[in-house]
């Protein structure tokens, strides 16, 4: 009986150390638009392809070298996020984590996106968005 004791209590102890070793989910990190209601940004731009244009002239009036960059969210892990549209100033707010809702506070509205493993989604004024986890 007297070595169960400090069997248990070292086995307390170890479960306790792998406890804190076990990473949390976050929905933290860089996100860059996949589709814009229901179309890939080339599925966008394919009517200026079609006048000629090629994507490096298209990247270039955005200020721009990749599609990557034409809008991103990056939700900062101290509850802080900045949306990024190419051409136009950076917008920052806040963001909280709810189960697998995601609550971003921009200039005093509140948006909620729906997190789904590493893509993000929501829908404002109309247009459907969704981002995915660089």
């Amino acid at each position: 009986m007297k070595r169960i004791l400090p069997i248990l209590l070292a086995l307390l102890l170890v479960s306790s150390l792998l406890a804190g070793c076990v990473k949390k989910s976050s929905a933290a990190g860089t996100y860059i638009l996949k589709t814009m209601n229901g179309e890939t940004l080339e599925e966008q731009f394919a009517s200026l392809l079609d006048e000629g244009m090629t994507m490096e002239n298209i990247l270039s009036l955005f200020g721009i070298t990749s599609l990557d960059e034409y809008f991103t969210l990056e939700l900062k892990e101290d509850g802080t996020l900045l949306s990024l549209v190419a051409g136009e100033d950076p917008v920052s707010g806040t963001w909280k984590q709810e189960g697998g809702k995601i609550l971003a506070e921009i200039d005093g509205e509140t948006v909620e996106m729906t997190l789904n493993g590493d893509e993000l989604s929501f829908t404002e004024e109309d247009q459907a968005y969704v981002f995915v986890k660089k």
